[in-house]
């Protein structure tokens, strides 16, 4: 396949995630369109709470796919979300990641989900009241969630509890 063909394809990629963002209720565009033309950095920008690598490609190379999407994930967990082969809807795609980001995702869930059990107010890092279910406070939540269990591994290791 030509460079342009190649372009064009990947192009259309990056468009049907973006409209299925958009669908689930986020803010986004791709990255050519967000820059003019010109692309760098990660495929879409969006308050997605991750970083999404788009790949429309027969021939997978999930490592080489999965180098990229970290080195231009900046602060945001990266996700490779490619296309599958007769699937025309990016929602029935495949989304790479690696296991800890997954780990991290269900653990922040459960840690909101026990927190509405408790029927109690998250404290947020920043001073705010509650955590609203915005995908920019995902962030914060997950910072959180990664502190509480750091502190918790150093007091196993410790021994003091």
């Amino acid at each position: 396949m030509s460079g342009s063909s190649s372009r064009r394809k990947g192009n259309a990629a990056e468009v049907e995630v973006v409209h299925a963002l958009e669908r689930a209720g986020f803010r986004a565009m791709s990255s050519r369109a967000a820059r003019g033309g010109y692309q760098s950095g990660e495929d879409i920008v969006t308050n997605f709470p991750l970083s999404v690598e788009v790949k429309n490609q027969t021939r997978l190379d999930l490592p080489g796919w999965w180098r990229q999407a970290q080195e231009q994930a900046g602060d945001k967990p990266p996700v490779v979300v490619h296309k599958r082969v007769g699937k025309g809807q990016a929602e029935d795609w495949w989304a790479t990641m690696d296991f800890r980001t997954l780990i991290d995702l269900v653990r922040v869930l459960q840690w909101e989900e026990n927190a509405r059990a408790e029927n109690c107010l998250i404290s947020s890092p920043a001073g705010d009241d509650f955590y609203e279910d915005t995908p920019e406070n995902f962030l914060e939540v997950l910072a959180e969630v990664r502190k509480e269990l750091a502190e918790k591994r150093r007091k196993e290791a410790d021994g003091s509890e």
